[in-house]
């Protein structure tokens, strides 16, 4: 029973330092905002969309948000845009996927997003999200009529 007591409540405070870590925080005055990408699923040359909906009183930096996507890959393909807009409940971007840009599981992250408030002095969640990179379904041919 002890372990059981231990265990649950290990889950609470670990899921509690998480949520002030990611989101707008009350007390700790650091928030790491949540990003969304839309469409979930793009094609190749396709132009998605980054947001969050959080509010994150921090200061945009001189030249603005370093929004990547990339695959997760060690030397994965790279595409980056800036925003100088403020995280302030309404955010977003845009980013143009390149016609030749690869399939698969693909990531966006703010790379310039300042972790060094993070109250406990340990990682942090990151300014991040996902979405996948499909292949186009090929258009069939049409048949010739004799």
């Amino acid at each position: 029973m002890r372990g059981f007591v231990a265990i649950g409540l290990a889950v609470v405070v670990g899921a509690g330092a998480l949520s002030a870590c990611t989101s707008s925080s009350g007390g700790s005055g650091f928030c790491v905002p949540r990003l969304t990408v839309r469409p979930g699923t793009a094609h190749p040359g396709d132009t998605v969309t980054v947001s969050s909906s959080d509010v994150c009183d921090v200061p945009v930096p001189d030249r603005g948000w370093t929004v990547s996507v990339r695959q997760p890959l060690e030397d994965g393909r790279e595409v980056t845009v800036r925003s100088a807009d403020p995280f302030d409940g309404s955010w977003s971007t845009s980013v143009a996927l390149p016609a030749d840009f690869p399939v698969g599981e693909t990531s966006v992250g703010i790379d310039n997003w300042d972790y060094s408030s993070c109250d406990d002095g340990a990682s942090c969640a990151a300014a991040s999200g996902d979405f996948r990179v499909r292949a186009p379904t090929p258009t069939p041919m049409p048949t010739p009529t004799p």
